[in-house]
């Protein structure tokens, strides 16, 4: 569930999963790490289009305290850019954890968003707390609609394995038949006999239909000529 979360969250699938925002990344190949982000809302008066960049991008193990034995932690933060109605920094976090006293267990998984924003220089007063709400149900939906991405993927996992399989015993059993045909074939070829030569009342071979010495001696001239 964790490597799964985290996939999510670096493919921004926790924003497409609201039904009123959009997320569209653009990443520069020149630089490591380094990404845009556009995350379109859909509003009742129209689109409002707000550009961020990926500030960072961490992960790692999470150290060992008093009741827990392990955990791994990974961490995106975007910052906003000029032309966003907003000025600040919003990070979202997945983490897996194993309570110390419950190594048998496979741990849970958290997933957090968490934001320090407010109005950008230059943005609309009366707009502002409107932005404010849209911005607060967008971050309380990607976390709502996070677990519910995992287990989605973990369903089509199950299906492409399940899929996989199917198509593995398909080919084994193709396999299996070409190889029954040729063992078959060999046995045939192994048990096949030449057919013995049967004189008959002339005194003639019978597997020539009867024919005088001197008829199959003018029959071999003539293939030859």
């Amino acid at each position: 569930d964790y490597e799964m979360a985290v996939r999510a969250m670096r493919a921004w699938r926790m924003i497409d999963s609201v039904e009123w925002l959009s997320a569209h990344s653009s990443k520069d190949a020149r630089a490591k790490d380094s990404e845009s982000l556009a995350i379109v809302a859909r509003t009742a008066a129209g689109y409002v289009v707000g550009p961020w960049r990926l500030s960072y991008a961490q992960e790692g193990a999470m150290p060992e305290k008093k009741g827990r034995s392990a955990g791994l932690r990974s961490v995106v933060g975007l910052s906003t850019l000029s032309g966003n109605c907003f000025e600040g920094e919003v990070r979202f976090s997945v983490e897996w954890l194993q309570e110390e006293d419950d190594r048998d267990s496979e741990g849970a998984v958290w997933f957090e968003a968490f934001s320090v924003v407010r109005r950008a220089r230059g943005a609309s007063f009366v707009a502002a707390p409107l932005f404010h709400k849209l911005h607060q149900q967008g971050m309380e939906g990607m976390v709502a609609k996070m677990e519910e991405l995992v287990q989605t993927e973990k369903d089509m996992l199950a299906l492409r394995r399940l899929r996989q399989s199917e198509t593995d015993v398909n080919s084994r059993g193709a396999k299996a038949e070409i190889a029954a045909k040729a063992l078959q074939k060999q046995k045939d070829l192994e048990e096949f006999k030449a057919k013995e030569w049967h004189r008959n009342n002339s005194g003639y071979g019978g597997g020539h239909g009867g024919f005088k010495p001197e008829t199959m001696s003018r029959m071999r001239k003539m293939q030859h000529d």
